[in-house]
């Protein structure tokens, strides 16, 4: 692990505990309740908030990202178990990321981007880094 890399790890950590936290309250009996007729599911939320530290160090592999290319409608789950699964999984995707990560790939820049414009580019460690 790099030294530019070990107050975002720190912080990463942190932000699992609240996570975890909020995932452990999700009940099991209210997956398919909405909390409003064009929202997702709370099932689909959950894992929603499971797997996004993990897919936003896969995106970040890359030197951008268009987003008219992702898909961001998670799956409904049928228990419990099946977001807390995708949440261990995206927490040891984000680890490996910047445990594995340069001081160089954490100050590299990253575009996101749509189609052929560019929303935001990120300077130095803005995300968890590029390249992991």
């Amino acid at each position: 692990m790099t030294t530019m890399t070990n107050p975002m790890l720190s912080e990463f950590r942190e932000e699992v505990v609240v996570t975890k936290r909020i995932l452990d309250r999700v009940p099991p009996e209210k997956l398919s309740w909405k909390p409003h007729a064009k929202s997702m599911s709370l099932g689909q939320l959950a894992i929603h908030m499971a797997t996004v530290p993990g897919a936003v160090a896969r995106v970040t592999q890359q030197d951008s990202f268009d987003v008219s290319q992702g898909n961001f409608v998670p799956p409904q789950p049928s228990n419990v178990e099946e977001f807390h699964a995708a949440f261990d999984h995206s927490v040891r995707e984000v680890e490996d990321c910047l445990n594995g990560m340069t001081n160089q790939q954490a100050e590299g820049n990253w575009r996101l981007m749509l189609k052929d414009r560019e929303l935001s580019v990120s300077r130095g460690s803005a995300f968890y880094g590029r390249s992991c």
